[in-house]
């Protein structure tokens, strides 16, 4: 039945996808299903997405100061799992956190200046095998992976 009071409808109508294509409201045109997230139906593409919800909040987590430096060591150690050949960071930003407050109670040493690497590099970094170091050991020890990564392997 049409809206004839000229009022917003409270709900707009449900679209049908078509053949591997959805509605995207905000760019008013068909996109590929691969444009949209998984899960819930939704009518904003991911860009979309991103630009209403996601880029908000990532700029009010980053005007934390202790959810920044947080997001900053932990993309570190996401970056660094590559040169060490783990497949994924199996610590998380709350365990980082619990790691950073132990070492502020015993050093004086500043939260900025510090990096965060595994104990044994043949392990998946975790709380178990996780230990702060300074910046100069981190480049140190990735120099180090870097070079037996790439040392010819000779069978004995």
């Amino acid at each position: 039945m049409p809206n004839t009071t000229g009022q917003t409808p409270a709900k707009l109508p449900r679209e049908r996808d078509r053949d591997g294509e959805r509605f995207c409201r905000m760019c008013n045109d068909y996109l590929p299903l691969a444009a949209f997230p998984a899960g819930q139906r939704r009518y904003a593409c991911r860009t979309h997405l991103w630009q209403r919800v996601g880029r908000p909040a990532k700029r009010k987590m980053l005007a934390k100061p202790q959810k920044r430096l947080l997001s900053r060591l932990w993309m570190q150690c996401y970056k660094d799992r590559l040169v060490f050949g783990h497949a994924r960071v199996e610590l998380t930003q709350a365990e980082l956190a619990a790691l950073l407050e132990a070492a502020a109670a015993g050093d004086n040493a500043s939260a900025s200046e510090l990096a965060v690497l595994p104990k044994d590099p043949r392990m998946p970094l975790s709380l178990g095998n996780a230990v702060l170091a300074s910046r100069e050991a981190r480049a140190k020890m990735l120099a180090r992976a870097r070079l037996d990564a790439n040392a010819p392997e000779t069978d004995a």
